[in-house]
Formats: C-alpha cells, sequence, structure tokens
C-alpha cells in the first residue's frame, strides 16, 4: 500500500520510497536545507551569558532568550535537531532566573528556601544527566559550564558535578557559584581526586575557589560578581601559567607575590585595595617582561579580609571606606603607566592602562 503523510495525502515518488524503505525523510526545503555554516551564523546572533558575569539582569535576558531559541530550534524538526543540538549544548547553565521545566529559579523565596534550592539541584542533574548518560556524544559539544549551587542535597551535587567536569573534554571556560555553609565546604575537597587541563578561563565564587589546584591548564582567572575574595593570596593564586588575573586578593604582599609566582601574567586587574598600597608596590609589577594591558576597576567588590586587616588603623586611614577622588584615580593612571614604561620585554605588544568607570565605561590610556 502507498505510504501515506499525516494529512492522508500521498507524497512524491522519493518520498513514497523511502517510507516503503523504512527510511527516515529529511525536509531539504527552507530552512531546514541551508548549509551548515549559516546555521553557524545564526547561531552566533543569539546572545549568551557573558563570562565573568557581572549583572544578573543581563545574565537573565541573555540566557531566555539563547535557550528558549535553540531548544525551540531543535524540536522543529530531525533535520534542524542535528544541527542545533549541539549548540544548545555548548552550555551547561543553572543560574538564577532561568526557566526550567519545573518553573523559574530564583534564589529570593524567604518562604521555601529548601524548595528553591531544589529545584536547582534537580535542574542541574537534569542537564547533566542528559550528556553524559542520555546522550553522552553530546559531552563533547559542552564549551561552557555555569552553574549556582545551592544547599540542597549538597553532597550528591557537589561529588557528580566534579565527575561529569572530567567527561567534558572541550570544556574551556567554568563559571561556579557556590552558596555552601562553611561546615560543608570539606565536601569540595572532592575536586581533589581530579585533574581538568581542558579549562582555560575560570570564574570562580569565594566557595569555589577549591577547584583552583585541579584547574592545571588554566590561563584566566576572575572573581564571581567582581567580588574579592576573603583569602590567604597563595590559596588564590598558585598558577604560574596564568595570563590574565582578574582577581587578585587583598595582601600587603600581592605584588611581591604576583612577580614571583605568576611570571606568564601579560593582564592583570587592580581595585582600590590594592593601588591603595601605593608606588612603591605597584611598581613591582614591572618585572613582569609580558605585561601589556592593566585594568583599573573602580567599583568592585572589595574583599572583607582588606577591612578586617586594617581595622586597627582606620582612623589613620579616611580613605580606606570611602570612594576614590578623581585626583587619585588619576594618580593611579600615571602610576600604572609608569609601571608599564619600565618594562622591558621583546614583546611587540602595545601597552595601554585600562579605567573601568563605575558605571562600567573603559577609558583606554597608551603607553608610549
Amino acid at each position: 500500500m502507498t505510504p501515506r503523510t499525516r494529512s492522508n495525502r500521498s507524497g512524491t515518488p522519493e518520498k513514497q520510497a523511502l517510507l516503503a524503505n523504512g527510511q527516515p525523510v529529511l525536509n531539504i526545503k527552507g530552512l531546514p536545507a541551508l548549509p551548515d555554516e549559516i546555521y553557524l551564523e545564526i547561531a552566533s546572533y543569539l546572545p549568551a551569558i557573558p563570562i565573568p558575569t557581572t549583572s544578573y539582569d543581563l545574565a537573565l535576558q541573555a540566557h531566555h532568550d539563547r535557550h528558549i531559541t535553540l531548544t525551540s530550534l531543535s524540536t522543529t524538526c530531525r533535520s534542524l535537531r542535528r544541527v542545533f543540538l549541539r549548540y544548545l549544548w555548548q552550555r551547561i547553565e543553572v543560574v538564577d532566573g532561568m526557566q526550567t521545566i519545573a518553573g523559574p529559579l530564583t534564589m529570593l523565596t524567604p518562604k521555601k528556601p529548601t524548595e528553591a534550592s531544589k529545584m536547582y539541584a534537580e535542574e542541574l542533574v537534569r542537564q547533566l544527566e542528559i550528556v553524559t548518560i542520555r546522550e553522552p556524544e553530546l559531552a563533547a559539544h559542552v564549551n561552557v559550564l555555569n552553574v549556582t549551587i545551592l544547599e540542597y542535597a549538597v553532597k550528591t551535587i557537589v561529588p557528580e558535578l566534579a565527575r561529569c567536569i572530567a567527561l567534558f573534554p572541550n570544556l574551556h571556560t567554568i563559571q561556579l557559584n557556590f552558596k555552601i555553609k562553611k561546615n560543608r565546604l570539606s565536601l569540595l575537597d572532592v575536586f581533589k581526586e581530579y585533574t581538568y587541563p581542558q579549562i582555560r578561563h575560570a570564574c570562580l565564587s569565594e566557595s569555589a575557589v577549591a577547584i583552583l589546584p585541579s584547574l592545571t591548564g588554566i590561563r584566566r582567572l576572575d572573581a564571581y560578581m567582581n567580588t574579592q575574595w576573603n583569602l590567604p593570596i597563595e590559596d588564590a593564586l598558585g598558577h604560574p601559567g596564568l595570563e590574565v588575573l582578574a582577581s587578585t586578593p587583598f595582601d600587603e604582599t600581592a605584588f611581591t607575590h604576583i612577580v614571583e609566582k605568576l611570571p606568564n601574567v601579560r593582564e592583570i586587574q587592580l581595585d582600590r585595595t590594592l593601588l591603595r598600597l601605593g608606588y612603591d608596590e605597584i611598581k613591582k609589577l614591572s618585572d613582569l617582561k609580558h605585561l601589556h594591558t592593566i585594568r583599573i576597576v573602580i567599583d568592585m567588590k572589595s574583599s572583607v579580609r582588606y577591612f578586617y586587616h586594617f581595622y586597627d588603623n582606620a582612623p589613620a586611614n579616611p580613605l580606606i571606606y570611602s570612594k576614590p577622588s578623581q585626583e587619585e584615580i588619576r594618580q593611579w593612571v600615571e602610576w600604572t603607566k609608569k609601571a608599564l614604561t619600565n618594562i622591558k620585554s621583546s614583546d611587540n605588544v602595545k601597552k595601554r592602562v585600562v579605567l573601568v568607570r563605575a558605571d562600567g565605561h573603559e577609558e583606554a590610556h597608551t603607553v608610549h
């Protein structure tokens, strides 16, 4: 009997032959018939959550648009599923505000904190299960991991996350926001059982810094939401291969540590706590032969360690708790430009100081 379509109409002879032989019929007209290069171009226009993330609102809108669009395209037909499924699973993300099957994720639910925490855990497990168990071939497409972990089932979730990260050979960027009670931080020791040489960029909350020793190939390091870590500097910065350092815990010996332990740094980000150590400390950066960019971030949230450390001397240091004056900012720009000028290097790279204002506006100052 001649195969018929769902509308009860006979298809073309070619389709009838394929159906009769039990072969799938692919849509070869319109959008599904475009070359893969066009699909890649389409996907490139879908905004993704920027990493490092500095704004919750920006992250929410970007994720909603990209995730919903790619999910819809990958479920339209078999032809489009083949193409867009891999773009959908380039990123595993569980973040505040995102839509899930069970509803939107939100940490702002004081009446039912356990239920909210459970939703985060279930969504993360769902995504990890898809790319490692249901369709393990998708694991090769995962490039970015951006997740928030709360308290629910943390004894199970953290080991599972540590295990799965090792299964993603092309994972190059992670952003981890761990909101775990201090009495459970020992659970993060599970990361010591693994190494993740494939990861090049990490943006971490303070608790998530526990993964750092496992990131043997890391090249860029950021603090989540631009909030400095309240950690000893030697615990946070121990990777000589770092090239971009966008977070430095406050310590009076910070510049000495950077010069001695991180010889390959090319770009560094400084906040007011470090800049207020003075030029005698800043000038030590001139010993970094590959350094070409210094970013001065005005509104970076300072580490609690900074304020506690200077507590006894607070009356003698009135600027500690205040915003920097325009004159102070101008002085920082001059100090950092001078430090870059004094670098003796064979690298043929333009040097510059980038001032990031409180509103996010950037001013580039070229060093001649």
